[in-house]
């Protein structure tokens, strides 16, 4: 009897001095993916991120991930990149992200490349044509 009250003490004691608390996950819901490029809306903010396999990397996996805050942000990037795709020129443009993050979009040959700047280093997704555009921000059926 002893030994079972020792080992509810001590199971209560432990159970009392945890500092790991855990929380739920905000909802998410995925907007659209096009080969290594994936962008999820959080329902609660309506904030969007982006993810995708940065290609500075040849050996590691390494994926990196921005935020674009709001829907009318996230809408004005698509007009962006969709009208200046059919233009066949080369040109980056760059977008302030907010606390020392930038995202440079480098446009070449009817195809964008996202590049982005955590602070520290620059990493860079795939091309994406029209068609992986249109994926990731959800404005068609795939």
């Amino acid at each position: 009897m002893k030994k079972i009250l020792f080992v509810f003490v001590l199971l209560i004691s432990f159970n009392g001095f945890s500092q790991l608390k855990v929380k739920d996950s905000p909802k998410t819901e995925l907007v659209g993916k096009y080969n290594t490029v994936k962008v999820e809306r959080y329902v609660s903010s309506e904030d969007y991120v982006f993810r995708f396999r940065n290609f500075d990397y040849q050996t590691i996996i390494d994926f990196k991930s921005f935020w674009i805050r709001g829907e009318q942000t996230f809408n004005e990037l698509y007009e962006l990149i969709i009208n200046q795709l059919p233009k066949k020129e080369k040109k980056d443009v760059d977008i302030d992200l907010g606390g020392g993050e930038n995202l440079k979009l480098s446009f070449k040959k009817k195809s964008v490349q996202f590049w982005y700047y955590d602070k520290y280093d620059w990493s860079y997704s795939c091309y994406l044509n029209a068609r992986g555009i249109n994926a990731i921000f959800g404005k068609t059926n795939q």
